[in-house]
């Protein structure tokens, strides 16, 4: 983007009770179109605000001063800004009204401190990074030091344990930052993330038996398919012909993506986002996500801000930092191979914190408590095997019917272990 003239500093420089008014109309154009920092709603143009929308609000921007000790507040729970930079500032305001974020800007120490460690992110500008390294803060994730000199910012990227981004040239970076701080700020979603310990024990199908008892509970909840070599969630849930948008379609996603409730497929109340059937290419293999990590994230944190509870059908060692309470379960089939499997899962993925539902069957006779004692985890219950899902699935007829039984009752038990009152 060509630097931009700056324009003439004010007296004091501080917060922002609201962003510019230009600013934020670009922002409520966007959020008109369904999609926040979108040109045009579609699942090929999905990226991050773009520099143009960036450039024109800077040229709008009104932050006006307040003391110089930032928007007062019990807590910073979004985005915190150290800097006074102006040309800096500008463009922060610009990025934070594109992805719908309430950065608070402070350049006291004694507010740096009190909001150093609850800030979803901190943003430092090259001129305030020595006072923040001389305040000697605890270290912390998601520190990013911007400047026009990538070289002289980076000096600071040490002290501080940050990521560095050169402003203006990298600025269509920010409203991403901002959005993934607003994700993983004081977000209430529950994450529930459900892998199978081996093959074929079930996970997938308590996976949506699980999504589909959250929204019988008035939740909001989104499954995600996670496994792009595994068939697709859609066809367990007979629903492969619903219309919306499958993973596929959100490849080429990055940076901020608006709420996608109304895209995907809706079966039961539960907004659904499915592999596809087609060749998988370079990304086969359970511990690779279903399309390419930038695009992961950025679907990921937009279906957690718009959603109560978000189910992964075999997360395995997919990166994504979820927002929120997480809570792991490992299905394991109740017989020797099954839990020396699940073992190994359980280690290779650092899921150490899962609790574990085991699966009772023929063949599968080991006491649910001595498989959740060998594998080290706490046992949060087990699910006999079911032999009328096999032909279910078969036929296409979604696994929502049924009448209620035991099965309701275990699972509607396990979601209050986990969920509570969210």
């Amino acid at each position: 983007m060509p630097d931009q003239p700056s324009p003439a500093p004010p007296s004091r420089r501080a917060v922002p009770e609201n962003l510019s008014s230009h600013a934020t109309s670009h922002a409520r154009e966007h959020r008109r179109s369904g999609l926040l920092g979108l040109g045009v709603p579609g699942p090929d143009i999905l990226a991050a605000a773009s520099h143009d929308i960036v450039g024109e609000a800077a040229k709008g921007s009104t932050w006006q001063a307040a003391g110089g000790t930032g928007r007062q507040a019990a807590g910073c729970t979004g985005p915190m800004v150290v800097c006074h930079e102006p040309r800096l500032l500008d463009l922060i305001a610009a990025a934070a009204a594109s992805a719908g974020a309430e950065p608070m800007v402070v350049g006291q120490p004694r507010d740096i401190r009190q909001h150093w460690a609850q800030a979803s992110a901190v943003l430092v500008g090259e001129e305030s990074a020595a006072l923040v390294a001389g305040l000697a803060l605890p270290e912390r994730a998601g520190v990013y030091v911007l400047g026009a000199d990538a070289a002289s910012a980076a000096a600071w990227s040490v002290p501080l344990s940050a990521s560095v981004i050169e402003l203006p040239e990298h600025a269509g970076f920010l409203p991403a930052v901002l959005s993934q701080s607003r994700a993983d700020g004081a977000s209430g979603t529950v994450v529930l993330d459900i892998a199978g310990g081996s093959g074929g024990v079930g996970a997938s199908t308590l996976a949506a038996a699980l999504a589909q008892r959250c929204a019988a509970s008035s939740r909001t909840v989104a499954l995600v398919d996670c496994d792009p070599v595994g068939g697709g969630l859609d066809l367990l849930l007979g629903a492969e012909h619903e219309p919306g948008w499958r993973w596929p379609d959100l490849s080429s996603a990055t940076g901020t993506v608006g709420d996608l409730s109304g895209r995907l497929p809706r079966v039961a109340g539960v907004d659904l986002l499915s592999v596809g059937r087609g060749a998988v290419g370079t990304q086969a293999g359970a511990a690779k996500p279903p399309v390419a990590q930038p695009a992961f994230r950025a679907v990921l944190d937009a279906v957690a801000r718009s959603h109560d509870v978000v189910v992964m059908d075999n997360p395995g060692a997919c990166q994504w930092r979820a927002p929120g309470r997480v809570q792991r379960v490992v299905v394991v089939a109740a017989e020797v191979r099954a839990i020396m499997a699940a073992r190994a899962h359980v280690e290779g993925f650092g899921w150490q914190d899962a609790c574990v539902v085991v699966r009772r069957g023929p063949g599968c006779r080991i006491a649910p408590a001595t498989v959740a004692e060998s594998l080290g985890l706490r046992l949060a219950g087990s699910i006999p095997t079911d032999l009328r899902f096999p032909e279910a699935v078969a036929t296409g007829v979604p696994l929502r019917r049924g009448r209620p039984g035991r099965r309701f009752r275990f699972l509607d038990t396990l979601l209050e272990q986990v969920c509570g009152d969210a």
